[in-house]
Protein backbone atom coordinates (compact mmCIF):
# COMPACT_ATOMS: atom_id res chain seq x y z
CA UNK A 1 0.00 0.00 0.00
CA UNK A 2 1.32 3.42 -0.73
CA UNK A 3 0.30 6.55 1.22
CA UNK A 4 0.21 9.76 -0.30
CA UNK A 5 0.79 12.68 1.40
CA UNK A 6 -0.59 16.12 1.05
CA UNK A 7 1.16 19.89 2.76
CA UNK A 8 -0.52 20.73 5.72
CA UNK A 9 -0.81 24.73 6.60
CA UNK A 10 -3.55 25.81 9.91
CA UNK A 11 -4.21 29.36 10.65
CA UNK A 12 -6.64 29.36 13.47
CA UNK A 13 -7.68 33.00 14.00
CA UNK A 14 -10.26 32.78 17.11
CA UNK A 15 -9.00 33.83 21.14
CA UNK A 16 -8.70 31.18 23.28
CA UNK A 17 -12.34 31.17 25.00
CA UNK A 18 -10.70 29.56 28.79
CA UNK A 19 -8.26 31.90 30.11
CA UNK A 20 -6.58 29.59 32.18
CA UNK A 21 -4.99 27.51 28.86
CA UNK A 22 -3.33 30.76 28.25
CA UNK A 23 -0.77 30.65 30.70
CA UNK A 24 1.97 29.74 29.43
CA UNK A 25 1.26 30.47 25.49
CA UNK A 26 3.80 30.98 22.85
CA UNK A 27 2.21 32.32 19.91
CA UNK A 28 0.58 36.04 20.12
CA UNK A 29 -3.01 35.82 21.15
CA UNK A 30 -5.77 35.24 19.50
CA UNK A 31 -3.57 33.50 16.28
CA UNK A 32 -2.46 29.65 16.32
CA UNK A 33 -0.57 28.63 13.38
CA UNK A 34 0.33 24.96 13.01
CA UNK A 35 2.20 23.25 9.70
CA UNK A 36 2.77 19.58 8.89
CA UNK A 37 1.40 17.08 6.70
CA UNK A 38 -1.33 14.38 6.49
CA UNK A 39 -2.43 11.09 4.43
CA UNK A 40 -4.41 12.51 2.09
CA UNK A 41 -5.41 9.09 0.30
CA UNK A 42 -3.62 5.66 -0.12
CA UNK A 43 -3.33 3.41 -3.24
CA UNK A 44 -3.26 -0.88 -2.78
CA UNK A 45 -0.72 -2.03 -4.62
CA UNK A 46 -1.19 -5.83 -6.02
CA UNK A 47 2.07 -6.20 -8.17
CA UNK A 48 4.16 -8.90 -7.69
CA UNK A 49 7.07 -8.28 -5.45
CA UNK A 50 10.51 -10.08 -5.37
CA UNK A 51 9.78 -14.02 -4.90
CA UNK A 52 12.92 -15.63 -2.70
CA UNK A 53 13.08 -19.47 -2.47
CA UNK A 54 13.15 -19.77 1.66
CA UNK A 55 13.28 -23.71 1.56
CA UNK A 56 10.55 -23.60 3.77
CA UNK A 57 7.50 -25.89 3.10
CA UNK A 58 4.86 -23.74 4.24
CA UNK A 59 6.46 -20.36 2.58
CA UNK A 60 4.51 -19.96 -0.90
CA UNK A 61 3.78 -17.01 -3.30
CA UNK A 62 0.97 -15.91 -4.97
CA UNK A 63 2.36 -15.73 -8.56
CA UNK A 64 -0.87 -14.22 -10.17
CA UNK A 65 -1.92 -10.79 -9.83
CA UNK A 66 -5.01 -9.53 -7.49
CA UNK A 67 -5.28 -13.09 -6.00
CA UNK A 68 -4.91 -13.00 -2.20
CA UNK A 69 -5.34 -15.44 0.81
CA UNK A 70 -8.04 -15.20 3.72
CA UNK A 71 -7.50 -15.14 6.66
CA UNK A 72 -9.23 -14.88 9.66
CA UNK A 73 -8.61 -12.60 12.49
CA UNK A 74 -10.00 -12.39 16.16
CA UNK A 75 -10.76 -8.96 17.59
CA UNK A 76 -10.31 -7.97 21.23
CA UNK A 77 -13.89 -8.40 21.97
CA UNK A 78 -14.13 -11.80 20.17
CA UNK A 79 -15.69 -10.33 16.94
CA UNK A 80 -13.87 -12.52 13.93
CA UNK A 81 -13.42 -10.09 10.91
CA UNK A 82 -11.74 -11.74 7.57
CA UNK A 83 -8.57 -9.96 5.85
CA UNK A 84 -6.68 -10.56 2.58
CA UNK A 85 -2.91 -10.80 2.45
CA UNK A 86 -0.61 -11.40 -0.71
CA UNK A 87 2.18 -12.61 2.44
CA UNK A 88 2.99 -16.37 2.39
CA UNK A 89 4.92 -17.09 5.20
CA UNK A 90 2.69 -20.22 7.44
CA UNK A 91 2.73 -21.92 10.37
CA UNK A 92 1.31 -24.90 11.93
CA UNK A 93 -0.02 -24.06 15.20
CA UNK A 94 -2.30 -26.07 17.85
CA UNK A 95 -5.89 -25.81 17.33
CA UNK A 96 -7.21 -24.51 20.56
CA UNK A 97 -8.84 -27.35 22.81
CA UNK A 98 -7.83 -30.07 19.84
CA UNK A 99 -4.39 -31.21 20.78
CA UNK A 100 -5.25 -33.41 17.68
CA UNK A 101 -5.23 -31.05 15.38
CA UNK A 102 -2.95 -27.98 13.61
CA UNK A 103 -4.12 -25.31 12.04
CA UNK A 104 -2.62 -23.37 9.34
CA UNK A 105 -1.96 -19.30 10.30
CA UNK A 106 -0.15 -16.75 9.35
CA UNK A 107 2.90 -15.41 11.42
CA UNK A 108 0.89 -13.59 13.62
CA UNK A 109 -1.12 -16.53 14.28
CA UNK A 110 -4.12 -15.56 12.45
CA UNK A 111 -5.80 -18.14 10.83
CA UNK A 112 -5.04 -19.28 6.93
CA UNK A 113 -8.82 -19.90 5.70
CA UNK A 114 -9.65 -22.78 2.48
CA UNK A 115 -13.19 -23.38 1.15
CA UNK A 116 -14.96 -24.52 3.83
CA UNK A 117 -13.29 -22.48 6.71
CA UNK A 118 -9.67 -22.55 8.70
CA UNK A 119 -7.79 -25.13 7.13
CA UNK A 120 -6.76 -27.81 9.73
CA UNK A 121 -4.42 -31.05 9.50
CA UNK A 122 -4.42 -33.65 11.80
CA UNK A 123 -1.15 -33.24 14.06
CA UNK A 124 0.17 -36.59 13.25
CA UNK A 125 0.89 -36.33 9.94
CA UNK A 126 3.90 -37.39 8.54
CA UNK A 127 4.76 -34.67 5.53
CA UNK A 128 3.26 -31.76 4.30
CA UNK A 129 3.38 -30.13 0.66
CA UNK A 130 1.47 -27.54 -1.07
CA UNK A 131 0.75 -27.34 -4.94
CA UNK A 132 0.43 -24.70 -7.66
CA UNK A 133 -3.23 -24.70 -7.10
CA UNK A 134 -3.10 -24.34 -3.50
CA UNK A 135 -4.00 -27.78 -2.51
CA UNK A 136 -2.55 -29.16 0.66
Amino acid sequence: MDLRGSDLLVQEMNNQPNQSAEIGRLTPEGIRLGSGSRVSGTVLRLEQGSVLETGRTLDVALLNPNVMFQISKTLENNVEIIEYTREGSFYLNPVEGNPDQLQLTAANGDRIMGENGPIEISAGFESISINGNGTI
